[in-house]
């Protein structure tokens, strides 16, 4: 039975009395500076790591940068992936992302740095020669 506070709409439901319409909605979580210092870490190791590889003259070098950067006990991609488990789930998808595409261009930079080294040096006569023919 209806009270005299409840109100009917035109079909004849009842209706509870009016109520502030309050609408929640979630704010986008913003990065936390942890989350922002995580994926500027992994920008700063590329940058590092990829111009270790790029500037390496010797196969020495181009070892010793693998060590370092590609590791398996204490590389600083090893680190990096270890800082993985430290952060928020809400965080981990943007780092893990960012995390392998970091470890393909190191591998990829390894593997030009050793195939540019271990190509033997092109002889003048070679190269001009046959160059010139044509």
């Amino acid at each position: 039975m209806p009270t005299p506070r409840d109100s009917a709409d035109r079909f004849g439901r009842l209706m509870s009395p009016a109520r502030p319409f309050v609408l929640t909605v979630a704010e986008p979580r913003m990065s936390t500076t942890a989350d922002t210092d995580g994926l500027f870490e992994l920008e700063s190791l590329e940058t590092s790591g990829l111009a270790a590889f790029r500037d390496a003259r010797s196969s020495d070098v181009v070892e010793a940068a693998r060590i370092e950067f590609l590791g398996q006990k204490q590389g600083k991609l090893r680190t990096a992936q270890e800082r993985l488990k430290s952060l928020d789930p809400s965080a981990r998808k943007a780092y893990g992302q960012r995390f392998n595409a970091l470890k393909l261009a190191l591998e990829a930079a390894w593997a030009g740095a050793k195939a540019r080294l271990d190509r033997p040096a092109a002889s003048g006569r070679g190269c001009a020669h046959s160059a010139s023919r044509w």
